[in-house]
Protein backbone atom coordinates (compact mmCIF):
# COMPACT_ATOMS: atom_id res chain seq x y z
CA UNK A 1 0.00 0.00 0.00
CA UNK A 2 1.11 3.28 -0.91
CA UNK A 3 -0.42 6.57 1.18
CA UNK A 4 0.60 10.18 1.18
CA UNK A 5 -1.19 13.09 2.73
CA UNK A 6 -4.18 14.89 1.34
CA UNK A 7 -4.68 18.79 1.86
CA UNK A 8 -7.68 19.86 3.26
CA UNK A 9 -8.12 23.98 2.50
CA UNK A 10 -10.81 24.51 5.09
CA UNK A 11 -9.46 22.80 7.81
CA UNK A 12 -6.27 24.31 9.08
CA UNK A 13 -3.81 21.77 8.07
CA UNK A 14 -5.94 18.52 9.33
CA UNK A 15 -4.09 15.84 6.99
CA UNK A 16 -6.33 12.55 5.56
CA UNK A 17 -4.45 9.71 4.01
CA UNK A 18 -5.42 8.05 0.70
CA UNK A 19 -4.39 4.51 0.31
CA UNK A 20 -4.03 3.02 -2.76
CA UNK A 21 -3.66 -0.63 -2.66
CA UNK A 22 -1.24 -2.01 -5.15
CA UNK A 23 -1.98 -5.56 -5.60
CA UNK A 24 -4.90 -5.60 -7.46
CA UNK A 25 -5.96 -4.86 -11.04
CA UNK A 26 -8.32 -2.04 -9.63
CA UNK A 27 -8.46 0.76 -7.51
CA UNK A 28 -11.64 2.76 -6.68
CA UNK A 29 -10.91 5.81 -5.41
CA UNK A 30 -14.36 5.99 -3.51
CA UNK A 31 -13.00 4.06 -0.73
CA UNK A 32 -9.50 5.40 -0.69
CA UNK A 33 -10.55 8.19 1.63
CA UNK A 34 -13.74 9.64 3.67
CA UNK A 35 -13.32 12.89 2.13
CA UNK A 36 -17.33 13.80 1.04
CA UNK A 37 -17.02 14.73 -3.11
CA UNK A 38 -19.06 14.40 -6.49
CA UNK A 39 -16.43 14.25 -8.77
CA UNK A 40 -12.67 14.81 -8.99
CA UNK A 41 -10.33 16.23 -11.33
CA UNK A 42 -6.69 15.31 -12.20
CA UNK A 43 -4.40 18.67 -13.50
CA UNK A 44 -1.24 17.56 -14.88
CA UNK A 45 2.16 19.26 -15.16
CA UNK A 46 2.03 23.23 -16.70
CA UNK A 47 -1.84 23.48 -16.56
CA UNK A 48 -2.13 27.09 -15.41
CA UNK A 49 -4.61 28.42 -12.80
CA UNK A 50 -7.51 30.15 -15.69
CA UNK A 51 -7.05 26.39 -17.43
CA UNK A 52 -8.17 24.93 -13.99
CA UNK A 53 -10.35 27.23 -12.93
CA UNK A 54 -12.37 26.80 -16.28
CA UNK A 55 -12.55 23.07 -15.94
CA UNK A 56 -13.76 23.40 -11.87
CA UNK A 57 -16.13 25.93 -12.78
CA UNK A 58 -15.01 28.09 -10.07
CA UNK A 59 -12.07 30.09 -9.21
CA UNK A 60 -9.27 28.18 -6.53
CA UNK A 61 -7.48 29.97 -4.56
CA UNK A 62 -4.81 27.25 -4.20
CA UNK A 63 -4.12 26.70 -7.29
CA UNK A 64 -1.32 28.77 -7.76
CA UNK A 65 0.19 27.05 -4.11
CA UNK A 66 -0.52 23.83 -6.01
CA UNK A 67 2.22 25.03 -8.22
CA UNK A 68 1.52 22.66 -11.64
CA UNK A 69 2.55 25.75 -14.18
CA UNK A 70 6.33 25.19 -12.88
CA UNK A 71 6.74 21.66 -12.38
CA UNK A 72 6.69 18.63 -14.31
CA UNK A 73 7.36 16.25 -11.34
CA UNK A 74 3.64 15.94 -9.65
CA UNK A 75 0.14 15.73 -11.19
CA UNK A 76 -2.97 17.27 -8.48
CA UNK A 77 -5.61 15.43 -8.30
CA UNK A 78 -8.96 18.08 -6.85
CA UNK A 79 -12.02 16.35 -4.74
CA UNK A 80 -14.96 18.86 -5.83
CA UNK A 81 -17.99 18.72 -3.33
CA UNK A 82 -20.95 20.46 -4.98
CA UNK A 83 -19.18 23.62 -5.60
CA UNK A 84 -15.70 23.93 -3.29
CA UNK A 85 -12.13 21.55 -3.55
CA UNK A 86 -13.40 19.47 -0.17
CA UNK A 87 -9.60 18.17 -0.57
CA UNK A 88 -6.23 18.79 -3.26
CA UNK A 89 -2.93 16.59 -2.87
CA UNK A 90 0.23 16.68 -4.98
CA UNK A 91 0.45 12.80 -6.91
CA UNK A 92 4.09 12.40 -7.33
CA UNK A 93 4.51 11.36 -11.36
CA UNK A 94 7.56 9.02 -10.07
CA UNK A 95 4.86 7.10 -8.09
CA UNK A 96 1.81 7.25 -10.01
CA UNK A 97 0.61 8.72 -13.22
CA UNK A 98 -3.70 9.39 -13.55
CA UNK A 99 -5.26 8.77 -17.02
CA UNK A 100 -8.95 10.17 -16.85
CA UNK A 101 -9.10 10.86 -20.17
CA UNK A 102 -9.50 14.55 -21.60
CA UNK A 103 -7.42 16.93 -19.42
CA UNK A 104 -9.55 19.20 -17.31
CA UNK A 105 -12.30 16.56 -17.54
CA UNK A 106 -14.47 15.87 -14.12
CA UNK A 107 -14.94 12.03 -12.82
CA UNK A 108 -18.12 11.66 -11.03
CA UNK A 109 -17.85 9.76 -7.88
CA UNK A 110 -19.17 6.72 -9.32
CA UNK A 111 -16.89 6.79 -12.12
CA UNK A 112 -13.72 7.17 -10.33
CA UNK A 113 -12.60 3.46 -10.73
CA UNK A 114 -8.73 2.80 -12.25
CA UNK A 115 -7.38 -0.14 -13.63
CA UNK A 116 -3.91 -0.55 -12.61
CA UNK A 117 -1.30 -1.05 -15.34
CA UNK A 118 1.84 -1.80 -13.48
CA UNK A 119 4.82 -0.94 -15.67
CA UNK A 120 8.52 -2.15 -14.35
CA UNK A 121 11.01 0.77 -14.30
CA UNK A 122 8.06 3.64 -14.49
CA UNK A 123 5.41 4.39 -12.36
CA UNK A 124 2.30 3.18 -12.28
CA UNK A 125 -0.76 4.48 -14.74
CA UNK A 126 -4.04 4.41 -13.04
CA UNK A 127 -6.14 4.16 -16.16
CA UNK A 128 -9.62 5.66 -15.75
CA UNK A 129 -12.17 2.31 -16.63
CA UNK A 130 -13.89 2.57 -19.62
CA UNK A 131 -12.16 5.04 -21.12
CA UNK A 132 -12.17 4.72 -25.08
CA UNK A 133 -9.48 2.82 -26.73
CA UNK A 134 -7.72 6.09 -28.31
CA UNK A 135 -7.01 6.77 -24.92
CA UNK A 136 -5.23 3.43 -24.20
Amino acid sequence: IYAFSWRYPNAAGAQIELKIATTGNEFVLADATKVHWDRVYVFRPYDEAKFIAESLGFPWPHSEEAGLENSEGFSVIVFVNHKHVAAWAKVPRNEFEFDVGKPGSAVARGDAVFEIERRPGQSTMLRRRGLPAENR
